[in-house]
């Protein structure tokens, strides 16, 4: 596949080859109203098709998602506060095991190109691990 395209379908073929607990997408779309993005006639997210597909529940927040096997207990979801991160955001979910275990995931896409608000972002969401 070459980048900047995708085949969700043959997204969905791998993810299912892998059989994975926990799942992480960072720039997934989020909006059925996008170009380019999920067909016209799904009412899904490209997240929510993908956790249809796999039978998993997820979470969402702008175009990060969390897919998993397991319950989802809560969501915290945040944007960075440095306005020169352009919105770039986080998110936290509380998973239960079906052996009533917990744990938490945590799903961000941080700036790509300036370091020092990358820095920003890190010490950030270092905070919040804390």
């Amino acid at each position: 596949m070459e980048e900047g395209t995708y085949n969700l379908q043959q997204q969905i073929n791998v993810l299912q080859g892998i059989d994975a607990d926990v799942i992480l997408l960072q720039e997934a779309q989020v909006s059925k109203t996008k170009k380019g993005t999920c067909s016209a006639t799904h009412s899904k997210s490209q997240a929510g098709q993908i956790a249809e597909a796999l039978g998993m529940q997820h979470s969402k927040f702008k175009t990060l998602a969390i897919l998993t096997k397991f319950d989802i207990v809560s969501t915290y979801k945040g944007t960075f506060s440095d306005k020169a991160s352009g919105g770039k955001s986080f998110m936290r979910s509380l998973i239960r095991t079906s052996n009533n275990e917990q744990f938490f995931v945590y799903n961000t896409h941080l700036e790509r190109f300036h370091t020092a608000v990358r820095s920003k972002q890190l010490k950030q969401f270092s905070e919040i691990l804390a």
